[in-house]
Formats: structure tokens, sequence, C-alpha cells
């Protein structure tokens, strides 16, 4: 597991020469991929592995493993924002992006929200935000699944222990099943 800071992207080479979690990275785990993205702006965990069937099964959107972020976004929201975010907004043409959203506190005029999304759309929780016209000030994914970034430092890489990915596993197995119910 890394803890992305703000500033770089999440690829292996950029042709705009901007810098990528691989400059950061050390050479050992440069081969690994990261289970989904964080874009440039945004912090926190990703979930990197050589495992592409994990890949697959961590992102998927018909598999709903559970992304939690903790978001600052401008001015006060209330309930109704949040009933908005669970009920869908289209954020591209055609394109209709969910999540669950609770407000954890205020900060002066800003709220801090913790969003959950089981769906990964480019730039989601920023496009769903500003269409309410409450712009994010700071995104940081918190989890993926059942692994988070507790007691972790920005630009830290971890290897995840035997008993996480064994909790990981299971939850992946449970939501696998229950996609194959859904169908």
């Amino acid at each position: 597991k890394y803890y992305k800071p703000a500033g770089y992207i999440t690829t292996l080479s950029d042709e705009n020469g901007r810098k990528t979690i691989y400059d950061l990275l050390p050479d050992e785990v440069k081969k690994l991929k990261p289970a989904g993205r964080l874009d440039k702006d945004s912090t926190g965990l990703l979930i990197m592995t050589d495992d592409g069937d994990l890949i697959y099964k961590l992102t998927h959107p018909s598999i709903k493993i559970p992304k939690v972020y903790r978001v600052v976004a401008t001015g006060k929201m209330n309930l109704e924002h949040m009933r908005q975010l669970a009920k869908g907004i289209e954020i591209e043409k055609d394109k209709i992006a969910y999540a669950d959203a609770m407000i954890v506190e205020y900060e002066g005029k800003n709220t801090v929200l913790q969003i959950t999304l089981y769906q990964g759309l480019n730039r989601q929780i920023r496009k769903m935000l500003d269409f309410l016209g409450h712009p994010v000030i700071s995104l940081k994914r918190v989890s993926h699944g059942t692994i988070n970034i507790q007691g972790m430092t920005k630009g830290q890489f971890k290897y995840i222990k035997p008993r996480e990915l064994k909790e990981l596993l299971n939850q992946l197995a449970k939501a696998e099943k229950q996609a194959e119910q859904e169908k």
C-alpha cells in the first residue's frame, strides 16, 4: 500500500513530463501497478500489486468494493446535498455518478465529508461537488476495501500484512458472490 502525496500523477510515465508516483516509489516496487487512480491533486491510499486479477476485482464497478474518501468542500453543505449525491448526478453526457456521503463536521465556512464510492469514474467526486456548487478543496482516499492508510505518512510505501490481505480477499469473495446474485 502506498500513501500518495499531492502533485504526482498515478501513471508509469507521462508524455508531458509531469512527476509520477514512480518517481517516489522504492526501486523494488516499481514493477507494481495501482488498483485505480488518484488525480494529481488528490492524496491517499493506492493498493499496489502485480496481480491483474486483483486489480480488476478491486476496481470493476460490478464488484462493489468501497473506496472511502475524506473530502473538504467549499461552503456549507446540507442533507439535501447528501441526498443528491446518493440519488446520482450526471457528471458527463450519459454518465451518472453516485456517492454515499456524510457530513463529518464544518471547518469555518467549509464542509468536511466522508464519501464512499463503489464506482470509479474519472474525477467523479470533484465533478459531483462542482455540480452542486461546492468545489473540492482537498480529497484524500482513506481506505479501499478493508485496507486503509491509518498510521502512514504521505509518500510512505508499506507491504500489506498477510492478515490484511486475507481480510481483503474475504471481502472480495463476498462482493463477487453478491455481484453474481444481482445479475
